[in-house]
């Protein structure tokens, strides 16, 4: 929105969605899995976040490092990197674990890996990808559920499909 670009996706309508103004950034660690454009790592830095890590396909995360710093926005780290399940994460982020993660419609990509609970630290938003994964909305709040200890759906995306976008406390 600050370059004056309209994408495929509204996303001030997304935060709305995502219920991200009720989530505290500052001074917070934040993973961006999937970060595309970097829309909510420099959502996340401009509320106070003390560092963000986006990573997505090298295309995408070299677009992303490119609009960050055109805002000015200098600290977040893009890891150019296709990742997988089985993933040590810490490696190329360069932390252990992060207060925040927002896994957005990746779930038909990685599933949900180990690694991913394994670097939360606090809050982990999951909004599940529409495709046809196979893996119902119940069976996505069964894993979650397995992982955390207090998951809710807050609310559901509307702007392709409806899906489920959960919040998921450590």
């Amino acid at each position: 929105p600050e370059l004056g670009l309209k994408g495929f996706r509204d996303s001030e309508q997304r935060v709305k969605d995502l219920r991200l103004e009720e989530i505290d950034f500052k001074d917070k660690t934040v993973l961006d899995v999937g970060c595309l454009g970097g829309f909510f790592c420099n959502y996340a830095y401009k509320r106070g976040a003390k560092r963000v890590v986006g990573v997505d396909l090298p295309e995408k995360a070299q677009i992303a490092y490119e609009i960050s710093n055109y805002l000015k926005n200098w600290n977040i780290d893009y890891v150019p990197k296709t990742i997988n399940r089985t993933e040590n994460v810490e490696e190329f982020a360069g932390i252990k674990k992060f207060d925040i993660i927002l896994y957005l419609a990746v779930n038909w990509y990685l599933g949900f890996p180990d690694w991913l609970f394994e670097m939360m630290n606090d809050v982990l938003i999951v909004e599940k990808n529409g495709k046809e994964d196979g893996i119902t909305d119940e069976a996505v709040e069964e894993i979650l559920k397995s992982k955390c200890s207090n998951v809710e759906i807050i609310g559901h995306r509307n702007d392709f499909d409806r899906q489920p976008i959960l919040r998921c406390r450590k």
